[in-house]
């Protein structure tokens, strides 16, 4: 499963945790079908992201497959359409494109080697794509082959990408007006800012190129204060894009599920910089490893990945016990700790049926 933008889906509305789920499990269904069992681990939460934008036009077909993740043993509820095979294809190719910026990032025989396994099924999409977003490939790649204009080209030119995959994927559908267009560009320029702000620990350690460690060299600024004003482009992207979410019109359940995962994304970004930073965590008593005996408990807690990272999921026996009236009640193993009017887990408190500090974000 690639890219950040992904929404913690025990705090969406039941409309749209539903459609996420059937539109994540068709991209992964369509992936299976077009290039085999291994490309389900291309599944791209953005180009899923991009479809709830824009799949409600369309005329769908329903049906069933298995899950590979619960080894095709329980079935999942996909839709079918030419544009579901659209977007998984956008997903190999956004895959194909990360790999040569690790490539070239890190010199890596693995990134190159799994690139050029991807190159004979890259090429048949790019030659669907129209000519105008075919130039712009090449460009974007050369851009990533030889980043020597710095950090704001790469990221102008993944907003850019990701406007042009959107047309690409839509098509002529009348819904994608031009504040969704301008939505799905800002929020491509928002994900490199995003993910060089969660690798600065890892790229410091291995030595590759990170535009918080180029502000410290070539400015002199101490970590906090480089950090800190990348930190300032991302608040000023999601906060435009949060703004655009509001206006009138758009889809309702897209609407939910961006917001939802700028939310997660923002967690996800404090939490780096308070432990690149040395700054304490808060101690809610969430992040333990779990005990070797509760392993199974631990992989059952999360379906596909698309609730939570197993790691964040709760100590006990997937949700600790609630306790309320003198009952305890089991969660479900997804955020829905228990359903309470007063305290539970670990002494937080519920918020719409999910318990403050439950670790499922």
């Amino acid at each position: 499963m690639l890219g950040h933008l992904k929404p913690q889906l025990c705090r969406l509305p039941s409309s749209a945790r539903r459609q996420y789920r059937q539109l994540y499990c068709s991209l992964c269904y369509s992936l299976r079908r077009q290039f085999g069992l291994p490309a389900s681990l291309l599944v791209s939460h953005e180009m899923t992201l991009s479809l709830a934008a824009c799949s409600g036009e369309w005329e769908t077909v329903d049906a069933d497959c298995g899950c590979p993740a619960r080894l095709f043993c329980r079935s999942r509820p996909v839709v079918l359409h030419d544009g579901i095979d659209r977007a998984a294809r956008y997903s190999l190719l956004l895959a194909w494109l990360k790999l040569h910026d690790w490539e070239s990032d890190s010199g890596s025989r693995w990134a190159r080697a799994l690139r050029r396994r991807l190159d004979p099924a890259v090429a048949p999409i790019l030659a669907e794509l129209s000519a105008e977003t075919r130039a712009f490939i090449d460009t974007y790649l050369g851009l990533v082959r030889d980043p020597a204009g710095g950090f704001a080209p790469l990221r102008e030119s993944s907003g850019l990408l990701a406007q042009y995959l959107f047309q690409e994927l839509v098509q002529q559908a009348t819904t994608a007006g031009p504040t969704l267009r301008r939505i799905i560009r800002l929020t491509g320029e928002l994900l490199p800012v995003a993910d060089a702000l969660l690798d600065v620990r890892r790229d410091r350690d291995s030595g590759q190129a990170n535009p918080v460690l180029e502000a410290m060299k070539a400015g002199g600024l101490s970590l906090a204060a480089a950090f800190g004003a990348l930190r300032q482009d991302y608040e000023t992207l999601a906060a435009d894009i949060l703004s655009l979410s509001q206006t009138p019109g758009l889809p309702q359940d897209f609407t939910a599920i961006l917001q939802q995962s700028l939310r997660r994304l923002d967690i996800q970004i404090r939490r780096e910089e308070d432990a690149l930073l040395g700054r304490a965590a808060p101690d809610n008593g969430q992040r333990r490893r779990k005990p070797k005996e509760d392993k199974r408990d631990w992989c059952d807690c999360c379906d596909c990945g698309d609730c939570c990272d197993c790691i964040q999921c709760l100590p006990n026996r997937v949700c600790s016990p609630c306790r309320h009236s003198g009952d305890s009640h089991h969660g479900d193993g997804c955020g829905h700790c228990c359903a309470c009017d007063s305290t539970c887990c670990h002494g937080g408190s519920c918020d719409s049926g999910c318990c403050d500090g439950c670790g499922c974000d």
